[in-house]
């Protein structure tokens, strides 16, 4: 399945959006906010809603260029 480009005027949010940081607990520990839930990525063998590795590594690869670290 091909791929559609996203609209421009998305495309220009999605670039500029950057997450926030919060201190955890008194730790000094920088973490985004928001956090990554990826629970539904790795294989679709385990279950068929999991998304296979490509696709998920595309979604982490976004979610690390807007800066979330956790």
């Amino acid at each position: 399945m091909a791929e559609r480009p996203l609209p421009v005027s998305l495309q220009r949010s999605f670039d500029s959006t950057k997450v926030e940081y919060v201190k955890l607990g008194t730790s000094g520990l920088q973490v985004s906010f928001p956090i990554l839930g990826a629970m539904s990525l790795g294989s679709s063998q385990f279950a068929p809603w999991v998304l296979d590795e490509d696709a998920s590594l595309k979604i982490l690869k976004a979610a690390y260029d807007c800066g979330i670290n956790t």
